[in-house]
């Protein structure tokens, strides 16, 4: 027994020390990081955002949530919110932003808890946390420009426009870029998040006493990490790989919770209108994961495709998402806003 005890003392001994090493390491990097963003795009579109973003900041599950505006000049504008993908944040995606803003939409794009420029100890949320802190922004800005608005994402944020609009977020209409599933048994988990994610599903009643571990995220998700940008685009994918903003560190309890977090909503009994536009050339996720979930879809939808991957930063991947999802705004509310 007392050998057990002294092995006991000692594995938690070693997993404090890792914790606390690789929680130093990042404190260190974003300490410097907080401009990093500004690699991955062109100075015309730095100069613009710049000149018209403003910033506030509310408070969604306990911790306070970064937001930037990008207000049109007209206050009759239509609102565009927008959500950030896993562990990104919004300055990252800049470009989708300012193209839909170019369209006359008024933007609004936070970050949610323990990301980008938010609150919180970095990587620590769940699905529910962060389909709380979309609601929570889209409450917001509702109360705050009163006008219709309308809600997108790329990558995790496609699924999380669509869990947040199915959970009460005050919205006309969506457009998702990517769609996946996260309810407990779906064929999305295994395709996307790989065999780790479904180990750990599996032992999570001996794991979650120590659900507060953090494991590096781009090992086990090496996928994601090594194809989420365009291939066109090795230099960004470079810049990617470097960014101190992006988090790297996960708990267990994020990734169970990729395993076993339901929609408010079944796709197949959804009344939205739902906008889905695949990334046909997307090497993170298959492209057929995001069709098949388009085709459960219950309501009014509408499909489109681009030809870009799961994240790209050349001029036209902004502009080629605001685009396709302009229409299907217009029509669902978009119209009447303007006065047509």
């Amino acid at each position: 027994m007392k050998s057990f005890i002294n092995t006991t003392s000692k594995v938690a001994a070693a997993i404090g020390l890792y914790e606390l090493t690789m929680r130093w390491i990042e404190t260190r990097q974003l300490e410097t990081g907080y401009e990093y963003w500004r690699n991955y795009h062109n100075p015309q579109l730095l100069q613009q955002a710049d000149r018209i973003r403003r910033t506030d900041t509310i408070v969604s599950t306990g911790v306070p949530l970064h937001i930037d505006i990008y207000p049109q000049p007209n206050p009759d504008a239509p609102v565009l919110i927008f959500n950030h993908g896993a562990g990104s944040y919004a300055r990252a995606l800049l470009n989708v932003q300012m193209a839909f803003y170019d369209q006359g939409y008024t933007v609004v794009a936070g970050d949610r808890r323990g990301q980008g420029l938010s609150g919180g100890k970095r990587g620590f949320t769940t699905l529910s946390q962060e389909i709380q802190n979309v609601i929570d922004i889209a409450r917001w800005s509702q109360q705050t420009f009163r006008q219709p608005q309308f809600m997108t994402g790329c990558s995790m944020g496609g699924p999380l426009t669509y869990y947040a609009a199915a959970a009460g977020a005050p919205v006309n209409a969506v457009s998702c870029f990517n769609l996946y599933d996260f309810t407990p048994g779906a064929y999305d988990i295994p395709e996307l998040f790989g065999p780790g994610a479904v180990l750990i599903d599996r032992l999570w009643p001996l794991l979650q006493t120590i659900g507060w571990l953090s494991l590096p995220w781009h090992l086990l998700n090496q996928k994601a990490w090594k194809s989420g940008i365009d291939d066109r685009e090795p230099q960004i994918q470079a810049i990617w790989e470097k960014d101190p903003l992006l988090i790297r560190l996960v708990p267990l309890t994020f990734i169970h919770a990729l395993t076993a977090t339901a929609p408010a909503v079944p796709f197949e009994q959804n009344e939205l209108p739902v906008q889905v536009i695949n990334p046909n050339r997307d090497r993170m996720s298959d492209p057929a994961i995001t069709q098949r979930n388009y085709e459960r879809l219950g309501g009014p939808k509408h499909y489109a495709e681009v030809p870009y991957g799961h994240y790209a930063f050349a001029e036209g991947f902004g502009r080629s998402i605001a685009e396709a999802a302009d229409p299907w705004f217009k029509q669902h509310g978009l119209e009447k806003a303007r006065g047509k």
